[in-house]
């Protein structure tokens, strides 16, 4: 249930970091709040991490994987130039800071949507992948 919550709370406190763009400290603040749930859901997942790492089966999720943190860190990095650099950086980060936001939040959907059909999947089809069948996907 806490896998649940959090990864609903990140993906929620994205939606709204979203929604509060027109009010700079709003946004500021679910960026930030965001920034901490994901954080703590990477820090959660870290061993499964590692085992992509280890393993060639698993080349699409790493892909995906890499695709979503390298896309956070984009628009973590972009929208703190935006907000505290000089003029001339501030507005050239604009662009990067929008763009990438609106593949954040594609990625973190489909992602969310994915973690959610594991997690409500029954324990005994969860046990036959971990265990080498083909039989679930778990794209």
């Amino acid at each position: 249930m806490r896998r649940l919550l959090l990864e609903l709370g990140a993906l929620g406190m994205l939606l709204a970091s979203f929604l509060t763009i027109p009010r700079p400290v709003p946004h500021i603040v679910t960026g930030a709040v965001w920034m901490a749930l994901t954080a703590a859901h990477v820090a959660r997942r870290r061993r499964i991490y590692r085992a992509f790492l280890r393993s060639d089966r698993h080349r699409r999720r790493i892909a995906a994987s890499t695709a979503l943190i390298g896309c956070a860190v984009l628009v973590v990095v972009s929208g703190f130039v935006q907000w505290a650099g000089p003029d001339s950086i501030s507005a050239a980060a604009i662009p990067w800071h929008a763009a990438s936001s609106m593949v954040l939040i594609l990625l973190a959907v489909s992602h969310a949507a994915r973690r959610l059909r594991r997690i409500r999947q029954p324990r005994a089809a969860v046990d036959r992948h971990h265990h080498g069948s083909s039989m679930v996907d778990v794209s």
